[in-house]
């Protein structure tokens, strides 16, 4: 996996954005539509709560360093790694995609099925298809993943950890989890 912050494609990628904790079932889902052709992931080295509720810490299902490694595993070969600040948090969608498709030219934006991007979650569905007819780039948003009735999601995961049912936790992941320890406050 190539960690930078500028990219030489040979085509023009497709790319996703998101966190990713635990790289769970519906982050592999949404992986597998994109790791087949020249693909961009952009994702954070904090948690986006971390800074827009900052007195209500989220309990993480793995370290950065796991959740790179878990990455790779899953196929990502290049990854735009960014800090989320709460001036990134005040850009709008707009904004945002315009300075990415200025600077890595991709053709194709693969998000989950709950994503939202820009200031205050205001770029919905509906709003970045939009962006994306105006900016020339398609806009594709997978369905759910749902396991046992439950859409898989981190929070579910967390959920379910805090409940103590660490093996349907587990199931929903697509992975064992590592030691206890490690699924830490941050």
């Amino acid at each position: 996996m190539i960690i930078k912050n500028s990219f030489q494609f040979s085509s023009p990628p497709t790319i996703t954005i998101g966190f990713f904790d635990g790289v769970h079932l519906g982050h592999q889902a949404l992986l597998k539509k994109l790791t087949s052709k020249e693909h961009l992931v952009i994702t954070f080295q904090n948690h986006p709560r971390s800074v827009l509720y900052p007195l209500q810490p989220t309990r993480l299902l793995c370290t950065n360093a796991e959740r790179l490694h878990l990455l790779e595993k899953f196929g990502v070969q290049n990854l735009l790694l960014l800090e989320f600040t709460l001036a990134f948090s005040k850009q709008t969608p707009e904004a945002f995609l315009s300075d990415l498709k200025k600077t890595t030219h991709f053709e194709a934006l693969v998000l989950g099925y709950d994503s939202h991007l820009g200031f205050q979650r205001e770029g919905n569905p509906s709003l970045i298809r939009e962006i994306g007819t105006q900016l020339g780039f398609s806009v594709e948003y997978i369905e759910p993943v749902v396991v046992g009735g439950i859409t898989v999601s981190s929070s579910a995961i967390r959920s379910l950890l805090q409940a103590g049912k660490r093996e349907e936790a587990e199931k929903l992941l697509g992975h064992s989890l590592q030691e206890p320890q490690h699924i830490n406050l941050t």
